[in-house]
């Protein structure tokens, strides 16, 4: 993948995984064992980062949810994506900046909020109301889309995913 220097900056570090996310290990053991190939990404600050510095996770079922004292199999995957410069997060508004600033004093981390999501086989009886979900979704897919069409980046995860997405006219979401 090459980037202009002007538009982007320099390619750094760059990882995408393409077996399948049912062999994928946890995102945790990932990370460290990419620190351990690339120790200077470390020394990097989020001001470091070019504004098109990103991240998507797979989010995969582990077992078995209780609901309502029910104990039901969910097979919903989904993908989300986030900036990880501070140059875009720093365009938020208000609220989202005070909660940010309360996030951090009181877990010490940088929450990432989504921009972006993709899912398989959502399922329809989760999250909230169907003629909210429908909107949100929409425009979370539509907002991955566009941001990896602007990069001209092909992600395995997003092509299988879409590629595979069933009728959102029964989509609950967050």
């Amino acid at each position: 993948m090459e980037y202009s220097k002007n538009q982007l900056g320099y390619l750094y570090f760059e990882y995408s995984d393409v077996c399948a996310y049912t062999w994928r290990h946890p995102l945790i053991d990932k990370v460290a064992k990419l620190y351990h190939k690339t120790p200077g990404i470390l020394k990097l600050n989020s001001v470091d980062l070019s504004p098109a510095s990103w991240m998507a996770i797979t989010w995969s079922p582990i077992g078995y949810i209780p609901i309502l004292g029910l104990r039901k199999k969910v097979s919903t995957y989904f993908i989300t994506y986030h900036t990880i410069s501070a140059l875009f997060q720093e365009n938020t508004n208000d609220e989202t900046k005070e909660g940010v600033s309360m996030l951090k004093k009181k877990h010490g981390g940088i929450p990432l909020p989504p921009f972006g999501i993709a899912s398989y086989k959502m399922q329809n009886d989760v999250w909230m109301d169907k003629a909210q979900a429908s909107t949100i979704y929409d425009d979370l897919h539509g907002a991955a889309n566009c941001w990896l069409k602007q990069l001209n980046y092909y992600h395995h995860d997003f092509s299988v995913f879409t590629s595979n997405a069933r009728n959102l006219d029964y989509i609950y979401l967050f």
